[in-house]
């Protein structure tokens, strides 16, 4: 059997977390492994990055239930009963999918001589056995060029810039905005990459006709246009009139919600097929409606958020001359009514407007993380809409900034990254990483860095707008 020790990574762990890396370098803890098998794995902290807390509990309720009790923590489980029933450590490691590759192992682990993942752990990984390539997506940022019309990869350790994960217009890639990891699409038990793609009406015959690609998640190969329209059926509109796709977000009635930014729709689609069902929600040119709507994120109370830039879609651009400000909606998925959670005023010390964008849940403070390009990043609590923090995203420490901001994204350890990119006079949109500690949101900067950045300027950055990571 794997024990305690064999599924825990000391690298990792201090890595990981930096509160307990500076409990063992003051003396605290003679080890990170002392530390977790005191407190961590009772806080649900991972061990390493084949075991993620969250994904155990999740696809396993009885576990969940169990451990809500006190009765038993998430990794004694998986030690102790988890891997002789088979059940998954993470979202890349599917036992029974690594069993049936591999006949040779499930003689053995038939014999009860080892587990599954214990193969793989001891054996199976220097033997290059999937999911073992699957492991190099763990703990990379993924990173979309709205200019560069491609995906890079970047160290989330290191800062350091790996290389292309999608080629440029791969699959017909234009204007990458929104990457998230969803659904298998190949059969390889894996989840795959989705992004919405184009700034053309999604019937266009021209390079950027609006779609939701897929790619596989850990090759970046291309699978499919999962949503997408069929240029062989020239009377119909497979997509249901999607224009400019800026946000999606998979919703737990299985279905796919798309954000038209020039249509001010929300689209929804099957989640399996791609297949168009119905407009979810539509603009009405007022304030506290869907005016622009841009990302979207189904948050842990199981309402839909929306961030709308404020502007009007007219023959096929946005209009910004009513005025209506930029605001943070909140739909019931259910009734499709909709409320104003955040409406903020425009900073004065900001680019004179503001354009809210990304959303993320905090995940160690449950709060919403809201990015607004042309300024900071705004800290909600879900609950009672107050503003809570604000953390600054001026890299350019020019006054106003110079720099606009997108998407947001947690790392598996719980730090929130965002890029952001410089739009001053031959700059050419080149783009930066920042960096900001979990639960304090105080700036993380890499070494030889100041403020937030974490990845400085780069010419591999070109107007970056979407990021994501792979949490196993």
């Amino acid at each position: 059997m794997l024990d305690s020790t064999g599924l825990f990574d000391e690298s990792f762990y201090l890595e990981s977390n930096l509160d307990v890396a500076e409990a063992v370098k003051s003396g605290a803890f003679s080890s990170g492994f002392a530390h977790f098998k005191e407190y961590g794995r009772f806080e649900g902290r991972d061990p390493n990055e084949l075991f993620n807390t969250g994904f155990y509990l999740e696809n396993n309720p009885d576990i969940a239930a169990a451990v809500e009790g006190n009765k038993i923590t998430a990794f004694d489980h998986f030690i102790k009963f988890g891997q002789f029933e088979e059940r998954d450590p993470n979202s890349l490691f599917n036992t029974r999918i690594y069993l049936e590759r591999n006949p040779d192992v499930a003689a053995v682990v038939e014999k009860d001589k080892l587990t599954g993942i214990e193969h793989f752990v001891k054996f199976g990984i220097n033997e290059g056995r999937d999911p073992a390539q699957a492991l190099q997506v763990l703990n990379t940022l993924l990173v979309g060029n709205s200019r560069g019309n491609n995906v890079q990869r970047v160290d989330a350790k290191t800062g350091e810039i790996l290389g292309e994960f999608i080629p440029a217009n791969s699959g017909g890639l234009l204007a990458p905005d929104t990457l998230i990891y969803g659904p298998d699409g190949n059969g390889d038990g894996i989840q795959d990459l989705y992004i919405s793609s184009g700034d053309k009406p999604a019937t266009s015959q021209e390079q950027g006709a609006s779609a939701v690609l897929r790619y596989d998640g850990v090759t970046g190969e291309f699978i499919d246009a999962f949503v997408g329209d069929n240029p062989n059926t020239p009377n119909v509109d497979e997509t249901g009139g999607l224009h400019r796709p800026y946000g999606f977000a998979f919703g737990e009635d299985g279905n796919l919600y798309v954000s038209s930014f020039l249509t001010d729709s929300i689209l929804r689609y099957n989640s399996t097929t791609g297949q168009f069902i119905d407009v979810f929600a539509t603009g009405n040119a007022q304030a506290g409606g869907l005016n622009g709507p841009n990302g979207l994120l189904f948050a842990p109370d199981g309402n839909l958020y929306v961030t709308t830039q404020g502007s009007v879609a007219r023959d096929g651009e946005p209009d910004f001359s009513a005025g209506l400000p930029s605001q943070v909606l909140r739909f019931n998925p259910q009734t499709r009514q909709s409320e104003v959670f955040a409406s903020p005023a425009t900073p004065p010390d900001g680019a004179g407007f503001v354009s809210l964008l990304g959303m993320a849940i905090g995940p160690k403070d449950g709060d919403l993380y809201v990015s607004d390009f042309a300024n900071d990043i705004r800290r909600y609590d879900l609950e009672t809409r107050e503003l809570v923090k604000v953390l600054p995203t001026n890299y350019t420490g020019t006054s106003p900034s110079q720099n606009f901001t997108g998407s947001l994204a947690f790392s598996p350890n719980g730090n929130l990254f965002t890029v952001g990119f410089d739009y001053s006079e031959g700059a050419n949109n080149r783009g930066a990483i920042l960096r900001y500690e979990g639960t304090n949101g105080n700036s993380l900067p890499s070494s030889g860095n100041q403020g937030a950045i974490f990845v400085a300027p780069n010419d591999d950055l070109v107007r970056p707008i979407g990021m994501t990571f792979f949490v196993g």
